[in-house]
């Protein structure tokens, strides 16, 4: 009799896993993108693009490393004045130590609240910036005097078209986001304070990848909706002990402290993304339940590359001594939904093994994430398609921007997206220190601004701070 009830019960899992596993096969055939869709950006030798050209090298010309002194940061002010009349005219500047603040002198209080955040520091003290017919080279290209160039040109273009805007706009020009960091927070903390509010505020992010970058068939747009949370420690010894430290820096390098968690939100954007994956992993991702283990495996192992976007990314500091100790930093760019409690509960096995003495440099926990049904969301995912045309969207959280996380206190809906296509040639070059970015990408980054100031509307109620 008990062996009767054992067959039935195991006849009962093997219809079930057979009916799964047909109905997984059946989603995978008809869940994935009906074409292929690859962007092209049509070379454009038009006088826009060699304005453009000439004008961002013009900044690029400037070095401007975040530990620099105050003059280049003053020189490259003075030339946002030369090139964009109408925005030195129509706007107020505030200076928050050498960081930026215009803002629109023309408030109108039934038009939306709009805030553009960029920075002109960078890592590199060498500057030999070089223009040729189709690219400007320099650091400040990619990060991100580029972005900053379109985002004044396109409010430049539509003063000059319009002689007004239809938004109240703030644009804010930070120059510590390679060091200390503290612009944006400083500005948040001040508009805060004066009780502005913004529709919509605009900073970077990834923007448009390459297939290749995540392991898809076509070009996706990413619009960051997030900033996951991130942990900096400090691992110190005496400097007698030196060797002890590098030991445990070489064996938490070995290992992999973080497996990509497989959580509601992380199969949110695999399921998303898998639509453009091939039909292994399409197949593995939309029958999770039976392929958890296996999903886990290849998202280590970075076999899905989209794991990019989803897991826990370390970043070890230079191991550093004085007179009595010797240490290294780690820093944790938390995946979705991680706590920062867990990067502590992951390493107290390694910090006990060497006897570690450690210090947390900070800690910061997740943005807000921006509802897709915001009105400023939607602006842009229709103005991508408006500009861009060939290529599929989709919101994700970020893991690795520490800087882009303090307007939340001033906005429901802060977007990170970069309009200025890279591809991943470029894209591979910018992240190896040779930053440099194709003119005709120019012309659809501003293009993109132009749009949102003319076309983002809201419903403005009357209880909203004036700007």
């Amino acid at each position: 009799m008990i062996l009767k009830y054992l067959g039935l019960i195991l006849g009962i899992i093997v219809v079930f896993l057979v009916l799964y596993t047909v109905v997984g096969l059946i989603k995978t055939i008809y869940l994935k993108n009906k074409e292929v869709k690859l962007l092209t950006l049509p070379n454009d030798n038009s006088d826009r693009t060699t304005l453009y050209g000439n004008e961002l090298f013009e900044l690029i010309k400037v070095s401007s490393p975040a530990t620099s002194n105050d003059e280049s940061f003053h020189i490259i002010r003075e030339k946002i004045k030369t090139i964009f009349p109408l925005i030195h005219n129509n706007f107020y500047r505030e200076k928050i130590d050498q960081n930026v603040i215009y803002t629109y002198k023309n408030f109108q209080s039934d038009k939306p609240n709009v805030l553009f955040v960029s920075h002109i520091d960078n890592l590199i003290f060498n500057n030999d910036a070089i223009m040729t017919n189709n690219e400007i080279y320099g650091a400040g290209t990619f990060d991100a005097k580029a972005l900053l160039y379109v985002i004044c040109k396109a409010v430049e273009e539509v003063l000059d078209e319009q002689g007004k805007l239809d938004v109240n706009l703030t644009i804010v020009i930070t120059t510590d986001d390679t060091s200390t960091k503290h612009g944006s927070e400083k500005i948040a903390k001040k508009l805060l304070k004066e009780g502005k509010f913004f529709h919509l505020v605009m900073e970077e992010g990834i923007g448009i990848v390459d297939p290749d970058y995540l392991g898809l068939k076509s070009n996706y747009a990413l619009i960051g909706i997030g900033v996951t949370g991130e942990v900096e420690i400090r691992f110190k010894k005496p400097l007698s002990e030196k060797h002890v430290l590098l030991e445990f820096l070489q064996d938490v390098k070995n290992n992999r402290l973080f497996k990509t968690k497989i959580n509601r939100q992380i199969i949110q954007i695999l399921k998303q993304l898998s639509k453009d994956m091939d039909f292994k992993n399409r197949f593995y991702i939309n029958n999770i339940l039976l392929f958890k283990h296996k999903v886990q495996k290849s998202l280590d192992s970075g076999d899905i590359k989209v794991s990019r976007i989803v897991k826990t990314n370390v970043k070890y500091g230079l191991v550093q001594e004085n007179e009595k100790e010797v240490y290294f930093d780690m820093k944790f760019e938390l995946a979705p939904l991680t706590m920062p409690s867990e990067v502590l509960e992951v390493l107290a096995p390694y910090i006990e093994k060497y006897n570690l003495d450690y210090e947390i440099i900070f800690v910061n926990g997740g943005s807000r994430i921006t509802n897709v049904d915001q009105p400023g969301y939607k602006c842009v995912v229709e103005t991508i398609n408006k500009i861009f045309k060939h290529l599929y969207i989709s919101p994700f959280i970020i893991t690795n921007i520490a800087e882009k996380r303090f307007f939340d206190s001033v906005s429901d809906c802060v977007i990170r997206f970069s309009p200025l296509y890279y591809p991943s040639n470029i894209l591979k070059d910018n992240y190896q220190g040779k930053e440099h970015i194709q003119k005709k990408s120019l012309l659809y980054g501003v293009d993109f601004f132009k749009t949102i100031l003319k076309e983002f509307k809201v419903e403005v109620k009357s209880a909203l701070s004036k700007m």
